[in-house]
């Protein structure tokens, strides 16, 4: 079988991730692209081997600013997805927290 071009939001279901984290994977380097898409073995590899180092606590903020301005999501969800409260979803929108 020749190997298979995924999505984003494809790769995101293989991983268990939303398709902005997916994102932040190959903006990091964990996860190589084509201009096609990502490839499936990719995909695989990562799961087999994934990385230690999580998104540093500015960079998951970032994350949660991006997502909440591209619109589409409410701060409930976002806090649901990533464990936070409401509030202090809120907070990091506005830059307070």
């Amino acid at each position: 079988m020749k190997n298979e071009m995924l999505t984003y939001a494809e790769a995101g279901i293989r991983l268990g991730v939303v398709k902005s984290v997916v994102h932040f994977y190959i903006k990091r380097g964990y996860i190589k692209r084509k201009k096609t898409g990502i490839p499936a073995s990719e995909v695989t590899k990562f799961i087999k081997n994934p990385p230690t180092k999580k998104p540093t606590t500015q960079e998951l903020k970032d994350l949660i600013k991006e997502r909440y301005n591209a619109g589409g999501i409410t701060m409930r969800k976002l806090g649901d997805e990533y464990g936070m409260s409401e509030s202090l979803v809120s907070k990091i929108i506005k830059g307070t927290r």
